[in-house]
């Protein structure tokens, strides 16, 4: 899902770059003034709308009767974009203007027949049994676990089930220490397990997690009839618990149920894991405004690209850091860390050569309050940095086991088999789990068929160079066939990254 937001605000900031004025359809049909949840992007003059469709993984670009060639740069600059996000494109003519109305009623047709795909029987069955499973499971559990526990006998159809609900992110598949493919429910699953449903009136919801309740009032009236109404176009959030009611200072329910958890668990909104909640879903509405900001005004240059890309990794940070203090079994490990965190003091608060890099004409005023949290953030990145750069100059120990070369998936390119196999390596890395977290980023962006930056390569190198594995016992090291192994594997990808 955040990818393809990526990818919707990319098409309007195209758009409006060449000069167009353009209108914005989420996936309901409804007209939004927010890029980021737009799925179909109108213009009428040139007659041009795009579409982003998620389920059949492709990008629209429909052009109506009367358009002529003037349009033809953006509708390459579409293609590359849909290639860049490992969509596929496709180019429609109408035979007459192109309405938005047309589209509305398309995503409607598309909901029903979604509905009559997945009343399938035997496939809803299935996931049923395996989504049941795996929650009663509790922790990680294998596919040949899974087939014993469900009564699975056609393995094909199961792991099709089970590569969809992977990419549906409903479950998380990760490569166990024995190399064989663990399963477990993904975060968004797990988090929303223990919060009652959205209920409620007109302009207010609800909903509840123990003895705590968040009390949503809404600027619009709900629609009943377009899934996800209640979490949207949002007023203000309240917290009830124990017969008081606090105000939550963001309209950003995910930080609202994330301060839930933390009240349920008996803290309150200003001890420390609180008022972390706080400032962090404080901070990442700021970095996604001034994200928008720099991307649609086209301020992202050989100069910014670096701290942009860095505000982008601390938004997507900064959401899996709520989601987890969301969840009911990863509230306890999230809450301990932040029991003992300290952010690192701010070296000074001059900010003026950040505010030149992100200056049109005048610098937009509204920013000034964020300056401080990317120059925080950068400086923290640079001393990240440098501490895995320590790490991966130094040897890199790995558990002593063997290496499975054949997982049960089929790897699109060699980028997410070496992707699949450097998780593997992260997963055996000991003694530094800073250095593991990091080598595991980069195998999950190379599954991803992501750009490996420079400073990833070197740092890859470096490990590749470095890598000792373990020995059992006090006996003097000696070369042990498995590290020849290993060597052997990963010497076959390291000039890849120069």
């Amino acid at each position: 899902m955040v990818e393809v937001n990526d990818l919707a605000e990319r098409v309007f900031s195209l758009l409006k770059g060449n000069g167009l004025q353009v209108k914005i359809f989420d996936n309901a049909g409804a007209e939004t003034t927010d890029p980021t949840v737009g799925r179909r992007f109108f213009v009428v003059s040139p007659n041009i709308m795009v579409t982003i469709d998620e389920d059949d993984n492709k990008v629209e670009f429909s052009k109506g009767n009367d358009v002529d060639d003037s349009v033809i740069g953006i509708q390459k600059n579409i293609r590359k974009l849909a290639d860049q996000f490992m969509m596929n494109s496709q180019i429609k003519v109408f035979g007459k203007s192109i309405q938005p109305k047309d589209y509305a009623y398309q995503a409607k047709m598309k909901g029903g027949a979604m509905m009559e795909n997945e009343m399938n029987p035997y496939s809803h069955h299935l996931v049923g049994e395996i989504m049941k499973t795996v929650k009663k499971w509790g922790g990680k559990i294998s596919e040949a676990d899974l087939c014993s526990n469900t009564g699975m006998h056609d393995l094909d159809q199961a792991r099709r089930v089970l590569n969809k609900l992977v990419t549906d992110g409903k479950l998380a598949a990760t490569p166990g220490k024995n190399g064989h493919i663990q399963y477990s429910i993904a975060v968004d699953e797990a988090v929303m397990e223990s919060f009652s449903k959205m209920f409620g009136s007109l302009k207010t919801s609800q909903q509840t997690l123990e003895n705590v309740r968040i009390l949503v009032k809404h600027k619009t009236p709900v629609d009943e009839n377009v899934r996800g109404s209640r979490s949207r176009h949002i007023s203000a959030i309240f917290l009830e618990c124990n017969g008081e009611r606090f105000r939550f200072p963001h309209t950003y329910l995910p930080g609202a149920r994330a301060m839930a958890q933390h009240m349920a668990h008996g803290g309150v909104m200003t001890d420390k894991v609180g008022a972390y909640i706080t400032e962090s879903t404080g901070n990442l509405l700021k970095l996604q405004s001034f994200n928008r900001y720099v991307t649609t005004n086209k301020l992202i240059n050989e100069d910014s690209s670096g701290i942009v890309d860095t505000v982008k990794e601390n938004i997507e940070t900064l959401r899996t850091e709520l989601k987890k203090l969301t969840g009911v079994k990863t509230y306890e490990t999230v809450k301990a860390r932040l029991e003992t965190f300290e952010r690192e003091a701010l070296a000074e608060d001059d900010t003026s050569q950040l505010k030149d890099l992100f200056t049109i004409r005048r610098f937009d005023e509204k920013f000034e309050g964020v300056l401080p949290i990317i120059k925080q953030l950068v400086q923290e990145k640079d001393t990240f940095h440098k501490r895995i750069e320590e790490a991966a100059a130094n040897i890199v120990m790995v558990r002593r086991e063997a290496i499975n070369t054949t997982p049960m998936f089929e790897f699109s390119s060699e980028n997410s088999r070496l992707g699949f196999k450097i998780n593997e390596l992260a997963l055996r890395i000991i003694e530094n789990e800073e250095l593991a977290g990091f080598v595991n980023k980069i195998g999950s962006k190379l599954c991803k068929e992501g750009q490996v930056n420079d400073f990833e390569k070197a740092v890859l190198g470096q490990v590749f160079e470095n890598i000792k594995v373990a020995e059992k016992s006090n006996a003097p090291r000696q070369e042990i066939k498995e590290s020849v192994d290993l060597d052997t594997y990963y010497d076959k990808y390291v000039m890849n990254f120069f």
